[in-house]
């Protein structure tokens, strides 16, 4: 009976994990210091409302920097967003030390108040398995800055529409 006990418990923490996983409550607030994040606004012809950005790491780990993990937010409103993508040569999705990826995000239905609107990407530091949440109100934007040499790789275009 008290092995039957053991399972259960062990069930129910992997469950409580998961859900809190899958559901971002155990990522950082904000990313290390020494990860670089730019983003400019722009519009198209079209209206369309375009992000171009930079990610820079220049710390001691690789960051897992998945396209998939971003969304832009309008309150609790996912907007549907397309991304075109040059990460650095070698492992998709990974930035290693000194390595930079450059992307655009284009979002076709845009709210007309864009301010409001909250860039948001989970990444997560390889080695420490740190996950973090990289936040930037759209208001915001044009106040980064990065001042490192970049290291680029060839472009991926990835077509992203949620619901």
């Amino acid at each position: 009976m008290k092995r039957y006990w053991k399972f259960v418990s062990a069930c129910l923490v992997g469950y409580i994990v998961s859900v809190g996983l899958a559901q971002g409550s155990f990522y950082r607030s904000s990313p290390p210091p020494d990860l670089f994040f730019q983003g400019t606004l722009s519009y198209s012809s079209s209206d369309d409302l375009i992000l171009k950005y930079v990610l820079h790491n220049d710390g001691p780990n690789p960051i897992i920097n998945d396209p998939q993990q971003i969304a832009i937010l309008y309150g609790a409103d996912l907007i549907p967003i397309e991304i075109m993508r040059v990460p650095p040569p070698g492992a998709l999705d990974l930035l290693r030390t000194g390595e930079s990826e450059y992307g655009t995000i284009i979002l076709r239905d845009a709210p007309v108040d864009s301010d409001n609107l909250e860039f948001y990407w989970r990444l997560t530091e390889v080695g420490p398995n740190t996950r973090y949440a990289l936040t930037r109100r759209f208001g915001d934007m044009d106040e980064q800055s990065l001042s490192h040499p970049l290291k680029v790789g060839h472009p991926e275009r990835t077509s992203r529409r949620t619901p």
